[in-house]
């Protein structure tokens, strides 16, 4: 599994490097064409916000930076990364700056203000937004296959607790736990479906 994050973590860099060449290389051809009055970097890294600002600059335009994950933070903690990895203190130069350099920041991590006032952003420039729902899904719900109702009627006519994940299957969600954690009780009548 290491060694799937760190080819991950290769193929990323090299996209992330390539990107942003691209993007330097012809953002005079791209800018000349309209002028924005915002810019969103919502980019995997840090590393985007550079040329991003450029941009802005040029343009005269507010930038806004729009932040999934905390990087470096991730990979330091999911991937076991050292924060002295050359690649990680780029990252993290690049986050510090991002944070200081930003008209604001929107993210759906709601408890990451303070991280981000630690690397530079300023106090009032940080926006929660949450996921969104359709409503419209969960009033269209689908029936589950016959196979999933059969199973699941007979794991409830054998008193079974039944934990369901519906979520992602990455190193992020941690999954290997709740399946650990399922097979510590697999004596207390639960399975995990």
């Amino acid at each position: 599994m290491f060694l799937l994050f760190i080819y991950i973590s290769l193929g990323r860099i090299i996209h992330m490097i390539h990107f942003n060449l691209r993007l330097f290389l012809n953002y005079k051809k791209i800018t000349d064409k309209f002028i924005p009055d915002i810019i969103l970097v919502g980019g995997i890294t840090p590393l985007d916000f550079y040329v991003s600002k450029i941009i802005a600059k040029r343009n005269h335009a507010k930038i806004i930076y729009e932040v999934g994950d905390l990087c470096p933070l991730t990979p330091i903690e999911l991937g076991g990364l050292s924060p002295k990895h050359p690649f990680i203190k780029i990252m993290q130069f690049a986050e510090n700056y991002a944070y200081k350099n930003t008209d604001a920041v929107v993210s759906l991590l709601p408890c990451a203000e303070q991280y981000m006032g630690k690397h530079g952003l300023a106090s009032g420039k940080f926006y929660y937004i949450p996921n969104g729902v359709v409503e419209a899904d969960w009033k269209n719900k689908e029936k589950l296959s016959e196979n999933h109702s059969n199973l699941i009627r007979q794991l409830k006519s054998e008193n079974k607790t039944i934990v369901g994940y519906v979520g992602a299957h990455g190193i992020i969600n941690s999954l290997k736990l709740l399946i650990d954690a399922v097979l510590k009780l697999k004596d207390k009548n639960i399975v995990l479906y």
